[in-house]
């Protein structure tokens, strides 16, 4: 019988100021096969959101994050819609946070995580 691992969803970011470059706190995914990050912007946001894992084991102050490659560029438009949901597929990775960046817009933004794995 195999062990069902889940996330349920907590919040990351709760409104934070998207003219500045807000990150949020690494959460620990290993043992999940899918995660997946919820945002709600409010309608002025314009930013671009990345995804970024590591692989230590236990992070410290020097610990790297990398950036996921995506085919598009995850933009954050809220004059387009302000209700985003990204799934990542956990390729063995062990840390993953979301990281905004301004690209002209302004508002809040909250973001909520959550995880599991592939059905036994």
């Amino acid at each position: 019988m195999s062990r069902r691992t889940l996330l349920n969803k907590y919040q990351i970011l709760n409104a934070v100021d998207s003219s500045l470059t807000q990150t949020s706190t690494p959460t620990d995914i290993s043992g999940l096969d899918y995660i997946t990050y919820q945002l709600l912007a409010d309608a002025l946001v314009d930013s671009v959101l990345e995804v970024q894992v590591c692989n230590d084991v236990v992070l410290s102050p020097s610990s790297v994050f990398v950036s996921l490659e995506f085919s598009n560029v995850l933009s954050i438009i809220g004059a387009a819609d302000i209700d985003y949901m990204v799934t990542v597929e956990n390729q063995g990775f062990r840390h993953a946070k979301i990281q905004l960046t301004n690209d002209g817009g302004s508002g809040t933004i909250n973001a909520w995580i959550s995880g599991t794995t592939r059905s036994a």
